[in-house]
């Protein structure tokens, strides 16, 4: 097939064939100057952003009769819950079909194929719902030979015409393949790539974070994030990228489908006598050692098919398996072996208490459906407050078909403020935790840029001093966007954060067009405050909420992924869904008086950086707390070769780089034998002794070690796993051979 299916002329420029223009009239001159001062003059909300052709009508939006919790957790987690199940919201940024300049991509997308199979459809839902919607797919036919792959990707020729089929036909391989793809961006120029393969999917919202994190941190042309296994293993992994060196001493962690910066990665390309495999894992270090390297989103975005053993060993014999992976890998390691001294480490870039803060988006993105609403909060936390929003989120999305955007400010804990996440996510793909992603200094443009790109509607504030402080900003930008706050029940004993909202509530009343309360008790605190009390209405979600919060937990243990729970669209909820709605419907522009020009957005990054609660605010702390600290001694060795990313392996490490022996046991452990051995078997609770190739080594409970006993050991089926490297047998710190 040809690349672009007659379309290579729309893409060449056409500037050697231009025409010198005649001199044109002085009144034409001045009537254009004329219109662009006009169209300049208007308020920046009236210009509005690009719009979509008419032949390219929305896809509908709904949540699914069935819904089922968006878990991240590896003990909660539905593998068959991916996000285009028939359990998550469908076509929230999606159009049934789109026409677009192919010259304008943000994205190009790379699918290296041979003799595709029907999963590539999922593959491609995924894309299309994506919320960047200026992409190329470009899908490399890697010499595919049958019928059915054939007919598969001229169907896929004829969806969509930012699907690009290109023919390799070079060197048969994944890596003459993807240097196909890799030359191809560079020609035909996107300022970012990627590669999918043709079975795998992604979170809709992960390729625009990933664009917007390597964009705050211009240090960095690297983006990861965490990842879901699934089909023939189950596992969510969450090394990445920040593992820094343990990416070249231990293995390849490295998403497959991370987001690579055009421009950083420059000359790289694929070594084509990786035919064995790990071409990847190389051009990864090839990254590395050019300079280029970057950090992780602490979330999921990438769902990789894990094909059965006998289906990989049909596709790629024994070229991934045994000895043959064994000493690519070695071969890796000898070519890269400047990275064991010299491994590229550049933190997340801090923001300054006065940077300057920059308005534009980096680029177009105009997604722009009905009825979109945005709701911005603290966090995610399980608790009543926080749920508040989840009821309104709920109500909007199953009752009234409200396309939802959440933006969270806050990231105090990784764990406690994501805890109502599961249950959001039935109702929305676009959540946007600002700091686990973005620098503070750019949080500001990125909410200017989800309203312009989501065409918002309305907003919705809760409980977030950072919302509060954005909307003097977010009023002078749009003059004619419903600004509404929901104020919670004060919490006694609480700090601002998560205490008494209703000074800040009264304090932005000449910005606010309604505020909704959840009693009457606190419409009487907000109207206490100034407020005018016909511009505060009563929202009751208590019980709602309620039923939340005690349910969510229940919800997460869903286990069957074959049947979904109600969204809830009984009376009761549509009973408060009309309440909601007409409370939203009573918002009018405030009349109070307003100042044309306002510090509040500066300000409101210098208080966030000179907070004491600033590590909660700026991507800079989160990214730095997925780092564990460098240990002392030779746990240094085992941190480096094995990363440390979570409880479970700071215990392992703690202990082999100890080498506690049990109470119990009246043998001596040999600490550095331990070690030595262990680095080659990162993990393990049953360590061999790689020095002999008789069944001898150590096992670890969990809190000690001890000499393993070849009669009784536990660790007797793992024999079988041991790694086939033999240590000399007088091997120490010193003389230890190189990975």
């Amino acid at each position: 097939m040809s690349s672009a299916r007659g379309k290579q002329s729309s893409i060449s420029s056409p500037l050697g064939r231009r025409r010198r223009c005649p001199t044109r009239p002085l009144s034409l001159a001045i009537f254009v100057t004329v219109l662009v001062l006009v169209y300049w003059r208007q308020p920046l909300h009236s210009r509005r952003p690009y719009q979509f052709p008419q032949q390219s009508p929305i896809a509908p939006f709904k949540v699914p009769p069935t819904i089922l919790p968006v878990n991240h957790l590896q003990d909660k987690i539905l593998y068959n819950n991916t996000p285009v199940s028939q359990h998550r919201p469908q076509n929230q940024f999606a159009r049934k079909s789109i026409r677009i300049d192919r010259r304008e991509p943000i994205i190009t997308i790379f699918t290296c194929t041979q003799n595709p199979r029907t999963t590539i459809w999922k593959t491609w839902d995924s894309i299309r719902q994506s919320s960047i919607q200026s992409f190329r797919w470009l899908i490399v036919n890697d010499h595919t030979s049958t019928p059915e792959g054939l007919e598969i990707l001229r169907a896929l020729s004829l969806t969509d015409d930012r699907i690009v089929i290109h023919d390799h036909l070079g060197t048969k391989g994944l890596a003459a393949a993807k240097n196909t793809a890799v030359d191809y961006v560079r020609t035909h120029f996107t300022p970012y790539f990627t590669f999918l393969d043709d079975d795998d999917i992604v979170e809709l919202t992960i390729y625009e974070k990933s664009i917007w994190m390597l964009e705050s941190n211009s240090n960095w042309g690297l983006a990861s994030f965490y990842h879901v296994k699934h089909g023939a293993v189950q596992l969510v992994e969450t090394r990445g990228v920040h593992l820094g060196a343990a990416n070249f001493f231990s293995e390849n962690y490295v998403v497959n489908a991370a987001v690579v910066s055009t421009e950083k990665s420059g000359i790289v390309r694929f070594d084509e006598s990786f035919i064995s495999g790990m071409e990847d894992y190389d051009f990864w270090m090839s990254n590395a050692e050019a300079g280029n390297w970057g950090g992780t989103i602490p979330e999921i975005g990438f769902w990789y098919w894990q094909n059965d053993e006998k289906f990989r060993k049909e596709r790629w014999a024994d070229s991934l398996f045994g000895e043959s992976i064994a000493k690519t890998k070695d071969r890796l390691k000898a070519k890269h072996a400047a990275l064991g001294t010299k491994f590229p480490h550049a933190p997340a870039i801090k923001t300054l208490p006065f940077e300057q803060i920059t308005l534009d988006a980096p680029y177009p993105n105009p997604v722009c459906l009905p009825n979109s609403v945005m709701i911005i909060q603290h966090s995610l936390r399980s608790d009543l407050a926080h749920s508040h929003m989840l009821s309104i989120a709920k109500s909007l999305a199953t009752n009234n078909d409200a396309r939802i955007t959440v933006v969270l400010t806050n990231m105090d804990d990784l764990e406690k403020d994501v805890a109502l996440r599961p249950r959001l996510m039935q109702y929305t793909h676009d959540v946007h935790f600002l700091p686990t992603f973005l620098r503070a200094v750019d949080q500001p443009r990125f909410v200017k840029y989800l309203i312009e790109s989501r065409c918002i509607s309305s907003i919705m504030i809760s409980a977030s001093e950072f919302a509060y402080e954005l909307l003097p900003a977010i009023q002078e930008w749009y003059p004619t966007l419903p600004l509404i706050d929901f104020v919670p029940e004060p919490v006694a004993g609480g700090d601002e954060e998560e205490g008494d909202w209703t000074p800040w509530s009264a304090a932005s009343m000449r910005y606010l067009w309604r505020t909704i309360t959840p009693t009457e008790d606190v419409k009487s605190l907000v109207a206490g405050r100034g407020q005018d009390e016909e511009r505060v209405g009563v929202f009751d979600v208590s019980s709602l909420a309620k039923e939340l919060q005690s349910n969510w937990v229940a919800s997460t243990e869903i286990h069957d992924t074959t049947a979904g729970t109600s969204p809830g669209t009984n009376d009761i909820s549509h009973k408060y869904a009309e309440a909601l709605l007409s409370e939203i419907q009573l918002a009018s522009p405030p009349h109070h008086s307003r100042s044309s020009l306002h510090p509040a957005l500066q300000w409101a990054i210098r208080n966030s950086v000179h907070d004491s609660r600033s590590s909660s605010r700026d991507f800079h702390h989160v990214e730095g707390r997925l780092v564990i600290p460098p240990r002392p001694g030779r746990g240094l060795e085992l941190q480096n070769h094995c990363g440390e990313t979570n409880k479970e392996q700071s215990v392992w490490i703690g202990g082999a780089a100890s080498g506690t022996t049990c109470a119990r046991s009246s043998d001596v452990v040999d600490k550095d034998a331990l070690i030595d051995s262990a680095l080659h078997q990162c993990g393990a609770y049953c360590i061999f002794d790689l020095r002999t190739k008789e069944m001898r080594g150590w096992q670890f409970n969990g809190m000690c070690w001890e000499v393993m006993d070849p009669e009784v050991t536990w660790c007797k089926p793992h024999w079988l796993y041991r790694p086939t490297i033999m240590l000399p047998s007088d091997v120490s710190r010193a003389n230890a051979p190189p990975l």
